[in-house]
């Protein structure tokens, strides 16, 4: 099978521990992990030197809506991680006028 997306060489971090693989990418979407040069792709990426991870969850964001855009918001933050390789965040209510509350929660 031919892939549309090849990451070769890189190392593959998973919980098990890190191994170099070669990712298979078909529709967006991971479609084989397989020992180094044994699959091949349309487009292929070298990943020589480079540790590849699975989406990181950030468990501590300032996003500063509502009240403090200025700074940060929902957007550009989002664009930021997913660009980092995050594709989870948890966002810090400390915002003006605040999201949650105590009380909220009680």
């Amino acid at each position: 099978m031919k892939f549309d997306l090849v990451i070769k060489n890189g190392t593959v971090v998973r919980p098990s521990g890190r191994c170099m693989e070669d990712i298979g990418i078909k529709n967006g979407k991971i479609a084989a992990l397989a020992n180094p040069g044994s699959i091949s792709g349309v487009k292929e990426i070298d990943a020589k030197g480079l540790h590849i991870l699975p989406g990181i969850i950030h468990t501590h964001v300032h996003m500063r809506e509502p009240g403090m855009t200025h700074k940060e918001d929902y957007e550009s933050g989002t664009k930021a991680a997913a660009a980092g390789g995050v594709t989870t965040t948890i966002d810090m209510p400390n915002v003006a006028p605040p999201t949650t509350t105590v009380e909220r929660y009680l």
